[in-house]
């Protein structure tokens, strides 16, 4: 029992010194490799929203629907219906975009953060998973959203984005570095039997994360720079709890042999 306790908190421990040891210059291109995900992500959402705006305008609905003819009605129901239509297609084109988007830079971050390289036979099968694993979550959250009332539909989102997180960053951390869908079920496995081995780091990330945030409230700065200051920060510390999260994989995974 000893033994187990030990080595418990041993592989913890190594997991947390490692991943700080590990910090080089590949941190800074994984914050650069999130900022392009993320500026990238708000100007896609952004021309979506733009252009469905403008479309939107395009279609004249009469103030009284009642007292249109028949012609005018249907012209109207064909308006509302392209309108429709379109809105879909924008939808599904957009998720598809954003899906490469994640697919590209978390792909590069999480290939340096695992030490192996990133080439475009990574890239296609990474962008494969993601399509199945993320379209997955959409699904799921939209069948929530559907199904569920409004007064419970919170929680149950909170509840999918945290169990989401959790087992996303096991799969990218086992898929980096085996290039292989098998990481799925072996995501699965791992999280659910080596649960308490996730507990210590995902306390300590957050620990840390919230220093960070009070680190920078001490400083008076105007609000705009305060906010570009937390969006670097948290690129940065991102960078590094990937790196953290690799080696408590690996830790768990060298304890199995």
């Amino acid at each position: 029992m000893k033994t187990k306790k030990t080595n418990f908190l041993q592989v913890n421990y190594n997991s947390l010194l490692n991943s700080f040891k590990k910090i080089n210059s590949n941190i800074a291109f994984m914050a650069f490799y999130d900022l392009l995900f993320y500026s990238i992500t708000y100007f896609l959402a952004l021309g979506s929203f733009r252009f469905l705006e403008k479309m939107a305008a395009s279609v004249n609905l009469p103030a009284n629907f009642l007292a249109l003819d028949a012609m005018q009605a249907t012209e109207v129901l064909s308006s509302l219906k392209n309108f429709f239509y379109l809105l879909i297609f924008i939808a599904i084109t957009l998720i598809l975009l954003l899906i490469l988007n994640w697919s590209l830079f978390k792909g590069l971050s999480w290939s340096l953060a695992a030490g192996k390289k990133f080439n475009f036979a990574f890239f296609k099968k990474f962008a494969l998973l993601n399509l199945v694993w993320l379209g997955s979550i959409i699904l799921l959250i939209f069948l929530v959203a559907l199904g569920f009332k409004q007064s419970t539909l919170p929680v149950f989102l909170l509840a999918i984005f945290l169990v989401s997180v959790y087992f996303t960053n096991i799969l990218y951390a086992l898929f980096a570095q085996e290039s292989s869908f098998k990481a799925i079920k072996k995501a699965f496995i791992l999280g659910f039997a080596k649960i308490h081995y996730f507990i210590f780091p995902y306390a300590a990330a957050g620990l840390i994360l919230y220093g960070l945030s009070k680190l920078l409230s001490l400083f008076a700065m105007p609000q705009k720079i305060y906010i570009e200051a937390l969006i670097l920060a948290f690129t940065i510390y991102t960078a590094w709890f990937r790196l953290y999260i690799v080696e408590t994989v690996n830790s768990i995974k060298s304890g199995q042999r």
